[in-house]
């Protein structure tokens, strides 16, 4: 009866704690609950700040202690916000990662919001969405991706490669997000080419480049956005076949250092960096 008890109160906890969603699967799973977690509940249940629920047995005349639910609470919802990350994994159960904690201005774009100085995000810099929130949000909403490697490989192929050469992550793969329609790969560029910014589509059925790695592709867009902001080659291998042409063109109109001077160069839409920067903030707020 305690077990259950216990059992119980741990997936009301769990629902108001923020996975009410995986109401279901936490409490199916919650009968193989590892033992720890229930003895670390338990400890918290029985100390002395704790409110215990009336004793059935017990003659209703007798006085009931004054419950003090702000003491109750809050040491058994840490507990099982403590318990939970470990629990998580032997019970099949994805937990979300802490959300990166970016205070921004936005602007509305359509339906949608992007960063209200958006044009003046650059290119290069750090990410400010940590990979592990990017990992939760791609394999949370790219069920249907169709790629030669996993979500979450693709994910920290971009954050290593475009932190080697101080391009923005995050930014990064929103742009490549955009140019695959979500990993989808519903137009000309196919799977296979693990071509993941269009490189050398110009249309008309042109196909364009292809790299023989999930991370050789991931390079090449990177150092494709090298050859737009940055006068010097970037520190690894050249494996973007036009790098030298654009990087030459760039060097004599001018670099682009934001995210916003891609609009016309990069691609012909007017709006293709606002479409970036509305993923960017899907991903931001997870």
């Amino acid at each position: 009866m305690k077990k259950l008890l216990l059992i119980n109160l741990i997936f009301c906890l769990c629902c108001s704690a923020g996975w009410a969603n995986r109401s279901t699967e936490i409490l199916e799973k919650l009968e193989r609950f590892d033992k720890q977690a229930i003895h670390d509940v338990e400890a918290a249940f029985n100390s002395p700040n704790a409110i215990k629920p009336p004793n059935p047995t017990e003659p209703k005349y007798q006085p009931q202690p004054k419950a003090e639910p702000v003491k109750t609470v809050e040491p058994i919802v840490k507990v099982v916000e403590k318990v939970m990350p470990q629990i998580a994994p032997k019970m099949d159960i994805k937990v979300a990662p802490k959300k990166a904690n970016v205070p921004i201005k936005t602007v509305n774009f359509g339906n949608k919001q992007i960063p209200a100085d958006y044009k003046h995000i650059g290119i290069l810099g750090q990410a400010e969405i940590p990979v592990e929130q990017a990992v939760w949000f791609a394999k949370k909403n790219f069920t249907k991706a169709r790629l030669s490697c996993s979500v979450e490989d693709i994910v920290k192929f971009y954050y290593a490669e475009a932190e080697s050469e101080g391009v923005r992550p995050d930014l990064a793969l929103c742009q490549a997000i955009v140019e695959t329609g979500n990993f989808s790969f519903t137009g000309t560029v196919k799977p296979t080419q693990n071509n993941f910014c269009g490189l050398g589509t110009t249309g008309n059925g042109v196909k364009g480049a292809r790299f023989d790695t999930p991370q050789e592709g991931v390079r090449a867009h990177v150092q494709h956005l090298l050859a737009y902001c940055k006068k010097d080659k970037p520190k690894s291998k050249i494996v973007d076949p036009r790098y030298d042409m654009v990087h030459k063109i760039r060097l004599s109109r001018g670099l682009i250092s934001n995210w916003y001077g891609l609009n016309g160069t990069w691609a012909m839409g007017a709006n293709y960096c606002e479409k970036i920067m509305a993923v960017y903030m899907e991903m931001l707020r997870g």
